[in-house]
C-alpha cells in the first residue's frame, strides 16, 4: 500500500513483468508522447504478451482520463465518496467503502 500511495514502481511488486509494465504506465501518465516501441518492448520482453499490453494501456489511459476530468471539474475525494453514497441511497443499499 506504501508504494502504491507513493508512486514506488519498483517497491508496488516483486515481480519484475509487473514492474516493467509499471514503468511504462508511469510513462504514459507523464510524458505520453515520448513512449517508444522499445518501451512495449520491453514490456513484451518480461513476459506480456500483445493482447495483454494493449487491454493495460487500455486501463492506465483510461485513469489518465478520469483523473483529468476529476481535475478539470475540480472534484475531490469527498465529493466522490459523497456521490457514492448518493448512488448507493437510491439504488436502495448502503454504499460498499
Amino acid at each position: 500500500m506504501r508504494a502504491a500511495r507513493e508512486g514506488d514502481v519498483e517497491g508496488f511488486s516483486d515481480d519484475q513483468a509487473t514492474r516493467w509494465f509499471l514503468r511504462l504506465a508511469e510513462k504514459i501518465t507523464r510524458h505520453a508522447y515520448k513512449v517508444t516501441d522499445e518501451d512495449i518492448d520491453a514490456v513484451r520482453e518480461a513476459g506480456w504478451g500483445d493482447e495483454e499490453i494493449l487491454e493495460a494501456i487500455h486501463v492506465a489511459t483510461a485513469f489518465n482520463m478520469i483523473d483529468r476530468l476529476a481535475d478539470t471539474l475540480g472534484l475531490t475525494a469527498d465529493d466522490m465518496r459523497a456521490d457514492i453514497e448518493r448512488i448507493g441511497k437510491a439504488v436502495g443499499g448502503e454504499a460498499r467503502r
